[in-house]
């Protein structure tokens, strides 16, 4: 079987009173455990750059 490509990326972007909240969702992604509900991402001078993701308590060891 062949692909082409093993995953699909979408970038959305909303706008809340005159503000711009820009995510990033990967819906699908073939091998691998990823989450669903999004990153925050900001476009800079120096390029794309994805916000810090909070750690769930439960993930720190």
């Amino acid at each position: 079987e062949e692909f082409l490509g093993d995953g699909l990326i979408v970038l959305d972007a909303s706008f809340n009173d005159s503000r711009v909240r820009r995510r990033l969702y990967i819906p699908k992604m073939r091998g691998t455990e990823h989450r669903l509900e999004g990153y925050d991402y900001y476009l800079t001078r120096d390029g794309f750059a994805l916000a810090p993701t909070p750690i769930p308590p439960d993930k720190i060891r």
